[in-house]
């Protein structure tokens, strides 16, 4: 009798073997990143697996998982093996599918590397950085377009799985101080980051609506999930996942009823930006409401717990981005056309970054901007923000014609840039959020 083991259980099998060295010990910690490379050769699905535990392994609350010093360094190995990897699979019927998609990402990401060796004010670390993000961005967009309708539904069943086993696990630090160990009022679960954790939950919420109609779940335990998963969010006070939520949702029930599965209608971009006005509008009479009726889980939220205090939306949103946007703005003012170079801080003299000591290859330089459009013309000044514009239509309409209703994840992506740019960046929720970014855009052909 031959005995045949499923590919799935093997990686299933490394999957797990990876989660319990990450979280054991700090020697073990840095191995499970080498065991979690191993389950990419056996496919695309498991390479998005894979990238959403790397994901995972970096983003883990201190107090649950030791820290994993060399998780860095081993990101760029990990993504320059899969990349070799991918290479052998693709095809002229993926780039013919994906054609417009492809020819845009490839134009903005040569524009950019010639734009830092030109005009970058650190060029090697803005080529490190469109290196690294342009071989993340292609990998995925390469997985998603690879496999089939029948592995779509099991990888993104997984997905959803591994998303709410981090709702499930945060339960238990709902009543302890580890779930609140950053600032002691917004709570984090088993992430490192209120901000962080609500972002998750946002879009761990958006994920759970969209998809109701797979029927993964009974309704009744998808209801719960939402319940929880919005409580969760709101807990975290992260206003950027809650209105980016907000924002999301009301795109999906504008398109909702466009799509049903293959037989799919046409959908009129001026809906969705009838929709978009109607959420502004939304926040500005939810934040009005607050004013005269004082309710005190909106004003938690809106003022963190009392550690803000303002007036208007204007303040409350300067009062946490105010002076990352000032210093941008300064800059746009004084290179408008040039721009100071791709991933650069505000402040590039007091930019942190980190060396290889032997090669003095820029392989960390951590920043932080508040607005995703306004960090763009910031640092590839106004023709590369025309061409960063330009990619994200083409995204869009990709995402439109997609086979299923991606919409509202595509554009919860863009609000959730609106208070945290992270677009570019492959660590942190900017890694998770690019998983789901390119699943929106990846086209498909359900008649071939």
């Amino acid at each position: 009798m031959e005995y045949i083991i499923k590919k799935s259980l093997i990686a299933n099998l490394f999957f797990f073997s990876a989660v319990i060295l990450r979280i054991h010990s700090e020697v073990t910690a840095n191995l499970s990143y080498f065991v979690l490379l191993i389950p990419c050769f056996l496919g695309p699905r498991q390479i998005i697996i894979s990238l959403i535990l790397l994901w995972i392994f970096s983003s883990l609350n201190s107090q649950i998982a030791p820290i994993a010093n060399y998780s860095i360094i081993f990101r760029f190995f990990f993504l320059l093996i899969v990349f070799l990897l991918l290479i052998p699979s693709f095809s002229k019927k993926i780039f013919f599918y994906n054609k417009t998609t492809y020819i845009s990402f490839l134009f903005f990401s040569f524009f950019i590397v010639i734009h830092s060796f030109l005009l970058s004010e650190i060029p090697d670390v803005s080529i490190l950085k469109i290196v690294n993000w342009s071989i993340y961005f292609l990998i995925l967009l390469t997985c998603w377009s690879i496999i089939d309708k029948h592995e779509y539904l099991k990888l993104f069943k997984d997905i959803l799985i591994i998303l709410l086993i981090i709702v499930i696990f945060s339960l238990f630090f709902l009543k302890t101080e580890i779930g609140y160990i950053k600032n002691g009022d917004s709570f984090q679960g088993i992430l490192n980051h209120p901000q962080l954790f609500g972002l998750v939950m946002g879009l761990t919420a958006i994920t759970i609506c969209s998809y109701q109609d797979f029927k993964f779940f009974s309704s009744k335990v998808s209801f719960i999930f939402i319940i929880i998963t919005i409580y969760f969010l709101m807990l975290s006070e992260s206003r950027t996942a809650i209105f980016g939520f907000i924002g999301g949702y009301l795109i999906y029930l504008t398109t909702k009823k466009k799509f049903k599965y293959i037989k799919k209608k046409s959908i009129k971009l001026s809906k969705i930006i009838i929709t978009l006005f109607f959420f502004i509008f939304l926040l500005f009479l939810i934040y009005k409401l607050n004013n005269y009726f004082y309710i005190e889980f909106i004003n938690d939220i809106l003022t963190k717990s009392d550690r803000l205090i303002s007036e208007s939306f204007t303040e409350l949103y300067t009062q946490t981005r105010g002076e990352l946007i000032l210093e941008s703005y300064d800059n746009i003012l004084h290179k408008f056309w040039s721009g100071i170079g791709f991933g650069i801080a505000s402040n590039p003299e007091q930019m942190l970054i980190i060396r290889d000591e032997y090669f003095d290859i820029p392989y960390n330089a951590p920043i932080e901007k508040g607005n995703i459009f306004i960090a763009t013309l910031e640092e590839i000044g106004f023709f590369g923000f025309v061409f960063f514009i330009i990619f994200l239509f083409i995204c869009l309409k990709s995402a439109i014609v997609s086979r299923f209703n991606f919409i509202s994840i595509f554009f919860i992506v863009l609000f959730f840039n609106l208070g945290e740019s992270s677009f570019f960046s492959t660590a942190g929720v900017g890694g998770l959020l690019s998983i789901f970014f390119t699943m929106s855009i990846a086209y498909k052909n359900t008649n071939n």
